[in-house]
């Protein structure tokens, strides 16, 4: 079987986006509340928790990785939060359901040697979304508590920050993560009019608008983490009218016949199997969405609703064998 890729104690960088990039966490009742449930499963795994940032409409974690599969605690984090928030929502008079985060979460490993670069992009986030203009303003992250300024998490690891980070005491920390706050290697972030020119957007719209930071990842040389259950290398780069053909071919289901919307003739499995396909080759859900006519929620709703369904992922790792014949990037169990 095709090994996870996971490896024990090294530092990963997760990010939790949300559906539809929808601002749930907008008030600090939703950021505390999700705090604390991160809190709470942290302390269920050996993972170890050293920085966050609640963004409007995604989460950074900074993270030391255990033995214990990310999913097995993300999915459980992530389910709860979900369910207290459309309480909390329909308390206000406000109708809410469905599910709140896209579908899996991002995990990047990174070397140890990373950490006095990715603890500071963590914590500067509000700084260049144009919420704050400085980190240690910001209730958002985790930088006021590593810094002495609140009480920490239950579970996040100070001293786990300060030693990725390289130093020893709370100031040194501080003035890392400050001399950082535009990282000069990326010109995107070095360029003053860029968070300038968010921040009018934000006052503007009332919500902050993150800068993009594509080459970050790039010049970290990260790549994205298997799950546990990952049974393709990631990096499938085949479209999705390839995985609709071979799915076509499992399923004896036409393409066309998989986009109509009939409820007959095998066509919402094929439309099933396709999208737990999509996912388990990680790909953007958005990508498949958009190719069967569906909403990204929709198609987010079908894989956490059958993506436990044996037959289903019988028929996915069929397609995936299939996939095979002209692919060697990927691999099967």
């Amino acid at each position: 079987m095709l090994s996870s890729g996971r490896k024990v104690c090294s530092l990963v960088h997760v990010i939790v986006r949300t559906v539809d990039e929808r601002y749930i966490f907008t008030t600090d009742e939703i950021r505390h509340e999700y705090l604390r449930r991160l809190s709470h499963a942290m302390a269920k795994t050996d993972w170890r928790l050293a920085a966050y940032a609640v963004m409007s409409n995604h989460v950074h974690l900074v993270l030391l990785s255990g033995q214990r599969p990310l999913g097995e605690w993300a999915k459980r984090l992530h389910s709860g939060f979900a369910s207290w928030y459309h309480e909390y929502r329909r308390g206000q008079g406000i109708s809410s359901r469905g599910p709140l985060i896209a579908e899996r979460p991002t995990s990047l490993y990174v070397e140890l040697s990373v950490g006095p670069q990715l603890v500071p992009y963590v914590h500067n986030n509000p700084v260049r979304a144009g919420v704050v203009a400085r980190p240690e303003d910001s209730s958002w992250t985790s930088h006021r508590a590593i810094v002495g300024l609140e009480a920490p998490l239950p579970q996040l690891d100070v001293r786990l920050a300060l030693e990725l980070c390289g130093v020893s005491t709370e100031s040194e920390f501080g003035c890392v993560v400050a001399g950082r706050m535009y990282d000069p290697s990326d010109p995107e972030l070095t360029d003053r009019a860029v968070p300038a020119a968010r921040n009018q957007v934000r006052k503007a719209f009332g919500s902050g608008v993150e800068v993009e930071t594509a080459t970050y990842d790039a010049r970290l040389h990260v790549s994205p983490a298997p799950g546990p259950d990952t049974h393709v290398r990631a990096g499938y780069l085949g479209s999705v009218e390839d995985v609709l053909r071979a799915v076509a071919v499992v399923e004896e289901v036409s393409v066309a016949q998989m986009r109509e919307r009939l409820r007959r003739g095998g066509r919402t499995r094929a439309r099933r199997v396709a999208m737990l396909t999509w996912y388990e080759l990680e790909r953007p859900m958005a990508e498949m969405a958009t190719a069967l006519a569906v909403s990204r929620v929709t198609a987010s709703e079908t894989v956490a609703k059958h993506g436990e369904d044996r037959s289903l992922r019988a028929a996915v790792r069929r397609v995936i064998r299939y996939l095979l014949r002209d692919d060697a990037q990927l691999e099967v169990a």
